[in-house]
């Protein structure tokens, strides 16, 4: 199974687009695909979730089929997940919770390939003394890191990609989610900066796309 974990260098950079992307490439090649955003906030039951957003772009061939198993952990408050997790009254999931859900989905829908989103930002707490740049080093899963091509965006990558160096995470890979088709002046400088640091992993650009 091949299966990765995507993170982002913050909030709003694109994650949910890229993890949609990627599910709807793997259908396009005929595998089974699945998508699992663990701990999803901002659940108010008015704006559609990223889960729910993700299955619209790719369709019903999408693993799982029940929302609660693609994104069991959910909270109303648009905030970290430790917070909204404690506003809500119940404690946040952490590294056992988490896996537990990915091993659920593998066995129980057998994905050729698995998309894991986490929330917010490399640093994001899950739980206080707990990112999701933690969860992905414990979990050791194949990381993508996605950027904005936006100004701001070089230093971000750089704190995010130092961030896991230090956890021992190298990415596979870096998405810049939500390119321009013509890039003015900053924007293709910071994809030229952006490729390198990319290093020997795959770079990939996406274009701009109407995401929660």
């Amino acid at each position: 199974m091949e299966s990765y974990f995507i993170l982002g260098t913050g909030t709003g950079v694109g994650k949910t687009w890229a993890s949609a992307w990627l599910c709807r490439r793997g259908l396009e090649q005929a595998r089974r695909t699945a998508y699992l955003k663990p701990v999803q906030t901002g659940c108010d039951g008015v704006v559609p979730g990223d889960a729910e957003w993700v299955r619209e772009q790719c369709g019903d061939a999408l693993l799982p089929a029940r929302l609660e198993m693609a994104s069991p952990y959910r909270y109303p408050l648009a905030a970290s997940p430790h917070l909204a997790a404690r506003v809500a009254g119940v404690e946040a999931p952490g590294v056992a919770e988490v896996a537990a859900a990915i091993a659920t989905i593998v066995e129980e829908e057998k994905p050729e390939l698995l998309v894991v989103e986490s929330a917010g930002g490399v640093a994001t707490p899950l739980r206080l003394g707990l990112s999701m740049g933690d969860v992905a080093a414990a979990l050791k899963i194949p990381v993508i890191l996605v950027a904005s091509p936006g100004l701001g965006t070089l230093s971000a990558t750089a704190t995010a990609l130092e961030y896991l160096a230090h956890r021992g995470v190298v990415p596979a890979g870096l998405i810049v989610s939500g390119c321009c088709p013509e890039p003015d002046l900053v924007e293709a400088d910071n994809l030229a900066e952006l490729e390198k640091m990319a290093g020997d992993g795959f770079f990939w650009r996406l274009p701009k796309a109407e995401s929660p």
